[in-house]
Parts: C-alpha cells; structure tokens; sequence
C-alpha cells in the first residue's frame, strides 16, 4: 500500500469501442433516406425537414435495425445522438395557430431578462407592441370588409389560404417512409359576405404553389360571384 490515491480512470478503458466512420455514415445514410417535407407555412425555409408525425427516433431506429439486420448495429442512444446533433428534423407539423414574430420575441425578450440587458428588452418590447398594433388594424379591416360585402353587391371581401399538403398515398407501411410522396395542393377562398367557400385542388404534377395558379383562383371565383347587370 503506497499511501497515494490512485488515478481516475474512469472513461478511460480500452474497451469501450468507439463509433467508426463506416458505422456513422451508415446510420447517416439511413436517416437521409427518409423523405421529409418542408413545413406548409415556411415554403422558403430549406433547413429544416419534417417527417410524418407517426414516426419517432425508435421507430426510426427500429427500422434501423430492420434495415442493416447484417451489420454490427451501435446503441439507440449512439443512434440518438447523431440524429439529433447531426441532423435538423422535427416529427409532424408546427403549430400554425401561433404568430413567428410574437414567438421569437418570447424568446429574445427570456433571454434578455437573464441576461439583465434591460436596454434592449425595452426596444424589443416597443417594436412587439407595433407589430400587435399593425396586427390589430389587419383585423379591424378585415371585420369591416366583411360588414360592407354583406350590404354593398359590387363590394367583395375575400379570405384566402393554401391548406396543409395531403400526402399520397395516405398508408403506414414502413417502406412508405423512404419513397417520396405525391402531395396534393388544396387552396381555398372563403368569400367573407356569405360565408361560401371554394375549394381549388390539384396535385403537384399539374401545377406549382405560385402566384399564377394564385390569380387563376381569384379570378375564378369573381367570375362566379360577378353581380348581374
């Protein structure tokens, strides 16, 4: 017995087997093989993917191991780790009910008063109360357009919308998870004087999510709602 401590080897065993390069750019590959979508609402953001709300990382790594029955399969959480490190993926869709301004001030303005930069939170907190105020007014507009189109024949006031894309086919066999599937575009205009709504949908092989296909609808439903004389 010498009388010293002995050294801390803990995490320093020989055993412990470490992730090859072979064994990270086969779960990689796995994981890129699922074809996701780009959120409804954020058509102009590519950096994140969005895989069916059925799945999670288990059942993605189950299929994993479906998959590579053959290869020496590493541990969920390894699995786990480079799914959520290496890649941007969210499961489902984002909330839609909610305002991304107003979301992202929530979380500058928490992170602020942690920090005590009081100055700043104050600025923020100026342009959030105008955005709600800009807000506001789109809405008094809207209520008051509405008023005037029930009462006023030559006076239209439209609401109008692309829906949540429909993906086909609408199964849940686990090869479904790595084909690209056809969406199918459905864009709707409510007519805010009687209510009606028209429905316009096409799949993504016959036309795109542009203003063009925007104008054809538009003018559509003016032609049908042109007031007689």
């Amino acid at each position: 017995m010498s009388g010293t401590a002995p050294s801390d080897k803990r995490g320093k065993s020989g055993s412990n087997k470490r992730l090859d390069n072979n064994n990270k750019d086969l779960i990689c590959n796995h994981i890129k093989s699922f074809k996701g979508r780009q959120s409804h609402y954020s058509l102009n953001d590519t950096k994140k993917k969005y895989l069916p709300e059925d799945l999670n990382i288990k059942k993605i790594y189950k299929l994993y191991l479906d998959a590579y029955k053959s290869q020496n399969h590493v541990s969920y959480e390894t699995y786990r780790t480079i799914f959520n490190t290496e890649f941007n993926i969210s499961f489902g869709y984002p909330r839609t009910d909610t305002c991304s301004a107003c979301d992202e001030f929530k979380i500058k303005a928490k992170a602020l008063r942690a920090e005590g930069n009081i100055v700043e939170l104050n600025r923020l907190t100026i342009l959030n109360n105008l955005h709600k105020k800009k807000a506001q007014t789109f809405y008094d507009r809207k209520k008051n357009a509405r008023i005037k189109s029930k009462t006023d024949v030559e006076f239209q006031a439209i609401a109008m919308d692309y829906q949540k894309n429909v993906s086909l086919p609408n199964i849940t066999t686990s090869n479904v998870y790595y084909k690209r599937q056809l969406s199918m575009y459905s864009f709707n205009i409510h007519a805010l004087g009687d209510a009606s709504s028209y429905f316009y949908t096409y799949l993504e092989t016959c036309g795109c999510k542009g203003s063009d296909e925007v104008v054809s609808f538009i003018s559509s439903v003016s032609i049908f709602n042109k007031p007689p004389g």
